[in-house]
């Protein structure tokens, strides 16, 4: 896929904060436009989210998500 001259990131708060939040500021600071794909569960999706931050990190641990932040020109 090509994006051009954007930043495109994908996070999962549940399975590393700190990447998120560094996801978050690289968006912010790029010289152009930023998309942040994130996973985020719902109620509808999952009644009891009291361990959502856990079935996150599950997700990405088995690779059903993944978390990268990448320039489309370094593609």
């Amino acid at each position: 896929m090509t994006y051009g001259n954007v930043y495109v990131a994908s996070v999962c708060m549940g399975a590393n904060y700190n990447q998120c939040i560094r996801a978050m500021k690289e968006a912010e600071e790029y010289k152009g436009a930023s998309l942040i794909l994130a996973f985020s569960p719902c109620i509808d999706h999952m009644p009891d989210l009291s361990n959502m931050m856990d079935h996150e990190k599950a997700l990405v641990d088995s690779g059903y998500c993944t978390e990268a932040g990448v320039e489309a020109t370094d593609r």
